[in-house]
């Protein structure tokens, strides 16, 4: 189980009668995906619907080819990011969708586990 997985449903005020996995498979050969999927069994597991890895909006500064993608976003509209790995430029690509989120409008929740520097 990922503890704060359950602090993230209550802060983005989801939790849905099924669950529902649509949209590309989140996979990555650097060890994050232990992570995600930790969390993406846990939404699964407790019930809570979400699509994997949907777009975010256009922005011109910070996703100006329409490209970047979420972890996941609930049916509530929230957005979900996993901070689980620590390099220059990871750290940057979650604070840029953290501009976006603001920029946006849209509720972004960050998971980070203990030692994440973001």
């Amino acid at each position: 189980m990922f503890p704060p997985a359950g602090a993230v449903v209550i802060k983005s005020g989801q939790y849905a009668d099924h669950a529902s996995r649509a949209g590309p498979p989140f996979r990555r050969a650097d060890g994050a995906h232990r992570v995600t999927g930790s969390v993406d069994d846990w939404l699964t597991r407790h019930n809570i619907a979400h699509q994997i890895q949907p777009l975010w909006p256009k922005h011109p500064r910070f996703n100006p080819h329409g490209r970047r993608r979420a972890d996941w976003q609930l049916t509530n509209g929230t957005y979900l990011e996993c901070a689980s790995l620590s390099s220059d430029d990871y750290v940057a690509k979650i604070r840029a969708k953290q501009h976006l989120a603001r920029e946006t409008g849209i509720r972004l929740v960050v998971i980070r586990p203990p030692d994440s520097p973001t």
